[in-house]
């Protein structure tokens, strides 16, 4: 006679007593009467909810083990295999080590999950501010410790090409670190051109020459001369020379980012900046009192 021992729940009783006399078993004992029915029942489950904590268990040990398998040493086809005792399973103090373990690799594996998550997050922002970097400071300025984003609307009649230009050139002087006469002499004559009163500095506005020989600023005409040459009879003009016609050049016809990048010897910077306000108020035809006091405070 062949003897077969079963292990279930208490639950499922009666379906296996019905399967086992379907099977046409001859006799069929109790649990009591088992041969170390002791041990056995001494690794079972009282209860269904420590079940569930034990199947919860499982898995995180199932998560951690699949997380570390790909870096697992791997062996020939005749390595050694390692090989767990059963009765490892219940040394409390191992059983403690393995589930610190396990919470250390499950705890990695969430950081770098909410790592891979914030990269792509971040690459979405990127995305979809890809279309804005043209209005993004320009790298070579130094030492930027912030920046603030102002959001703001424009009128459907606004030329956003000219918005765009005066907005990249309203860099915050705290953020240049230049000499704030060559930020006044740049920014005077840009805002006059983008105003519509933009002198003419490409060549001699008499003889025609590219390069005018002692060149000089008409602040009546609007252009640029050599200084030989005979203009308007009512005109007045201020000097400028050759560095600082390159300089009013640059400011005219640069990148509106790179409109402050450039450099004067102070001669040529303060002739520069002098042109700059006779030729405003001789084009705006009118004076400023606020400038007037602020150079009064400079003494």
């Amino acid at each position: 006679m062949q003897k077969l021992t079963l292990i279930g729940f208490l639950a499922d009783k009666e379906a296996l007593l019905k399967d086992l006399m379907r099977k046409k078993c001859v006799q069929i004992e109790g649990p009591e009467n088992i041969q170390d029915y002791e041990s056995i029942s001494a690794i079972t489950v009282p209860g269904v909810a420590q079940t569930y904590e034990l199947e919860q268990e499982q898995t995180k040990f199932t998560s951690a083990i699949r997380a570390l398998s790909p870096y697992e040493e791997k062996g020939g086809l005749f390595a050694k295999k390692e090989r767990a005792d059963f009765s490892a399973m219940f040394d409390k103090s191992l059983y403690q080590e393995a589930c610190q373990l396990r919470d250390g690799v499950n705890e990695i594996v969430k950081q770098i999950a909410d790592h891979k998550n914030a990269v792509s997050r971040m690459q979405l922002q990127i995305t979809a501010l890809e279309p804005w970097t043209g209005l993004d400071l320009d790298l070579s300025l130094g030492r930027t410790q912030s920046c603030e984003l102002l959001y703001l609307t424009a009128s459907a009649d606004v030329d956003l090409e000219q918005l765009q230009s005066q907005l990249e050139a309203a860099t915050p002087l705290c953020y240049l670190h230049k000499e704030p006469r060559l930020v006044k002499a740049a920014f005077q004559f840009r805002l006059m051109a983008l105003s519509g009163f933009e002198p003419l500095a490409e060549e001699c506005a008499v003889c025609g020459t590219a390069q005018p020989e002692g060149p000089v600023l008409d602040i009546s005409g609007g252009f640029v001369a050599c200084g030989t040459c005979r203009g308007p009879e009512r005109s007045f003009r201020l000097p400028l020379t050759e560095a600082g016609l390159a300089a009013l050049r640059h400011v005219l016809y640069a990148d509106p980012r790179r409109l402050y990048s450039f450099t004067l010897e102070p001669n040529a910077l303060r002739a520069l900046d002098q042109a700059g306000e006779a030729f405003i108020a001789a084009q705006l035809e009118r004076g400023f009192r606020t400038l007037d006091y602020y150079k009064a405070l400079l003494g």
